[in-house]
């Protein structure tokens, strides 16, 4: 595809935040440009800084995804799909897209981001994470 809107507004704010040991939270309405934003902007980004693709983990959880075999929807399969994928000490950027549709992915986020060697970002609507489990569960180790 040439040519397209770049974002740098919203690209800066994701590099300003980049290593800071919090979730990074990116929110909007639906076809707004989260997977956009994080699968092809940022993810450029970091390829162009020389993290090599094996250490971006990209996760879509949409519909589509689901059905290609990517990993699998529900906790315990996603998890040790997220795992393998992980493979060495060397710093993960993890990338999850959708994770509203994974019960308890609160969860799954913390233990992601308590790894150590991750800095995880995950996408979804406004609604799932103005929640109360998501809040709490994430108080203090998340930026939107």
């Amino acid at each position: 595809m040439t040519g397209y809107i770049k974002r740098d507004r919203y690209l800066r704010q994701l590099i300003s935040r980049k290593d800071n040991g919090e979730v990074k939270i990116i929110t909007g309405s639906r076809r707004c440009g989260k997977s956009w934003l994080l699968g092809k902007l940022y993810r450029d980004w970091l390829a162009g800084q020389g993290v090599s693709e094996d250490h971006i983990v990209s996760v879509s959880l949409d519909e589509e995804a689901s059905q290609t075999g990517a990993c699998p929807a529900d906790p315990a399969g996603l998890r040790r799909c997220l795992r393998e994928r992980i493979r060495d000490d060397g710093r993960c950027y993890v990338f999850l897209d959708g994770t509203e549709k994974i019960p308890g992915f609160e969860r799954l986020v913390n233990g992601l981001n308590s790894m150590g060697n991750t800095d995880v970002y995950i996408t979804g609507p406004d609604s799932c994470f103005l929640s109360g489990g998501m809040s709490t569960l994430l108080k203090g180790r998340c930026e939107r």
